[in-house]
């Protein structure tokens, strides 16, 4: 198929046809006398069936043309310019006297040399200098060389090279140019050729690659679709009410991972799917602390253990975490796309939710602060604001913690009074915390002891002291100041852990903390001065061991163990009080009114 396809492409030129019938012609020969040729007959035969045996010069010059046709026919069946050349330069010495000096192709606009026989000459100084048609060249040992242009159109393909003793005569040297011309045809064919394979090859790699291009747009498009959709669904979700569960069902539904919601103490906040670990493991501070920081390096989801979490940061700030339960690695690139997007949603939802806490907690602030100043200016709609009815009967209770901080104090009663349903307004106030509830008057005795044992088991200790019941907002600035006074009543007291109130004070309610009147002073100075001298002059200790016998109920084992001393020291030191104060301790009035004078004498010592 392919000889049969560079015959059709092949055909003499006219210069050819005119030396067939100059052939034809010399012989007498009408040239209707020449047949087509076929697989099986040569030029030769062809031209001369019958008759051309009988001129031996004529047989030679048709059998070198038949050659020259063979050589073309093989010369476009070649593929690189290289075997065309080559081909034609051992097509040369059957052509007549000429040898082959030289072969040359054009390649990037370069001259390159086709290796041939054994010639060592190399004239492409020359063959430059002829800058493209043929011309005479200068080789050693021969008298005639030439420079024969292998040219397509206006295009240079190359040169061939030949030599000879002599000149040809016009019959060779016409073969030769017909076997340029050849050659030239079949370089040229053979680079459209090569420019089409190239095309081709190029053509299947550009498909190819629009194949492995569409593929991949198909690929972003579906994935785009998918991020789409989850950033549809958590973007859906609303970042009030019960959100932080609502980040965890979605994420379960759109994973089908369990997923985690955590604040920022490790504690939980909301879980979705199976395997719900009961309780919940809380890792230590440290750990956590150190979890917190790598994930904030690394600023993007990352592994801790059988998990994958992303922090939940607003504004730098971390609010908690988002994570999924994977302990067998299954997470594709989705579903880090949508935890990344979910700690995002969670992220809002939390700085909202913090948002209104902290709006609320400074409306609830300076609402008591105005409260407990006196003033009552539109408290009942503030308080309504605040989701709290002011109306009815309301107390003020102040706790104070030797044990831990205002801030965990504040939790701690804040829980508390959730616990057993006291609605309240709740704060700070000179280091301590301060609430003002409100509660059915019924039982309220078994309601405040109640109150301090929950808060003790949470903050370890507490001092307490409620004020007086107030029946209007105005009445509040009053209670404030009688819960101070049974707090600091109870504070100076031999048993600081508990609770003090105010209406159960009896006696105790007309001395108040710092109280330097001179009817007080009067009193205390009547029953136990001799005994704050005595022990001013001479640093004893007599007034602090007769308040500790009194408060024992006259035990001397009693304050023998308060003071931290022994047995008969305490009776040596009652016996000088008796001696000083003229004071029968016998007497139940006398030692009343000694335990009240030495009450008092602390509170208006030791309290500010």
């Amino acid at each position: 198929m392919m000889r049969t396809g560079m015959a059709r492409r092949f055909a003499p030129d006219h210069a050819i046809l005119a030396m067939l019938f100059h052939l034809a012609a010399h012989r007498g020969r009408d040239v209707g006398t020449v047949q087509p040729l076929s697989k099986k007959r040569s030029l030769a035969d062809a031209l001369t069936p019958n008759d051309h045996a009988g001129d031996p010069g004529l047989r030679a010059q048709l059998s070198k043309l038949n050659a020259l046709f063979v050589s073309a026919m093989l010369m476009f069946e070649r593929s690189t310019d290289a075997e065309i050349l080559h081909l034609a330069m051992g097509s040369v010495a059957s052509l007549g006297s000429c040898q082959v000096v030289a072969g040359y192709v054009a390649r990037d606009g370069q001259l390159v040399r086709v290796p041939f026989g054994e010639s060592h000459e190399d004239p492409l100084s020359q063959v430059m200098d002829l800058g493209g048609p043929s011309g005479p060249l200068t080789i050693a040992g021969q008298p005639w060389a030439r420079a024969l242009p292998l040219r397509s159109f206006d295009h240079e393909l190359g040169y061939l090279v030949i030599s000879a003793a002599v000149e040809p005569p016009d019959g060779e040297q016409f073969l030769l140019r017909g076997l340029t011309q050849q050659t030239a045809a079949a370089l040229a064919n053979a680079h459209l050729r090569s420019r089409d394979r190239a095309q081709a090859t190029e053509l299947r790699t550009l498909n190819l690659q629009l194949a492995a291009l569409n593929g991949q747009l198909e690929a972003m498009i579906s994935d785009l679709e998918r991020q789409s959709a989850i950033y549809e669904t958590l973007s859906r979700l609303p970042i009030t009410g019960n959100s932080e569960q609502g980040v965890a069902d979605t994420m379960h539904a759109l994973t089908r991972l369990p997923a985690v919601v955590e604040d920022v103490f490790g504690n939980l906040r909301a879980w979705a799917g199976p395997g719900e670990p009961v309780p919940y493991p809380k890792a230590n501070r440290q750990r956590r602390d150190a979890l917190l920081r790598r994930a904030d390096r690394a600023g993007q989801p990352l592994r801790d253990r059988d998990r994958l979490v992303a922090l939940a940061q607003h504004h730098g700030d971390v609010l908690g975490l988002l994570a999924l339960v994977d302990p067998d690695e299954t997470v594709d690139q989705h579903e880090i796309f949508a935890l990344e997007h979910g700690a995002t949603v969670l992220a809002l939802s939390m700085a909202h939710a913090r948002s209104i806490a902290e709006t609320e907690l400074r409306l609830r602030r300076d609402l008591l602060d105005d409260l407990l100043d006196g003033d009552d200016g539109g408290a009942f709609a503030r308080a309504a604001a605040l989701g709290h009815d002011l109306h009815d009967h309301h107390w003020v209770v102040v706790v104070r913690s030797a044990t831990a901080s205002t801030d965990a104090v504040l939790r701690a009663v804040e829980r508390t009074a959730a616990d057993l349903g006291m609605p309240m307004l709740l704060g700070r106030r000179s280091g301590a915390v301060v609430m003002v509830i409100k509660y059915p008057d019924v039982v309220l005795t078994d309601l405040w002891q109640r109150f301090h044992e929950v808060l003790a088991e949470r903050i370890g200790s507490a001092v307490v002291g409620v004020g007086g019941q107030a029946d209007a907002p105005h009445g509040l600035a009053r209670s404030f100041e009688e819960a101070n006074r049974a707090m600091a009543i109870r504070e100076s007291s031999r048993t600081t852990n508990g609770i003090t109130v105010f209406d159960e004070l009896g006696l105790y309610r007309l001395i108040a903390p710092g109280d330097r009147t001179d009817e007080t002073q009067h009193f205390t100075r009547q029953w136990i001065g001799p005994l704050v001298d005595y022990d001013a002059a001479h640093g004893a200790d007599l007034v602090h061991t007769l308040s500790a016998y009194l408060e024992s109920g006259g035990s001397h084992n009693a304050a023998a163990e308060e003071l931290v001393v022994h047995r008969s020291t305490v009776r040596y030191r009652l016996q000088r009080i008796r001696e000083l104060t003229n004071a029968d301790l016998a007497d139940p009035d006398t030692r009343f009114n000694l335990q009240v004078a030495t009450r008092a004498w602390r509170m208006i010592n030791t309290l500010t």
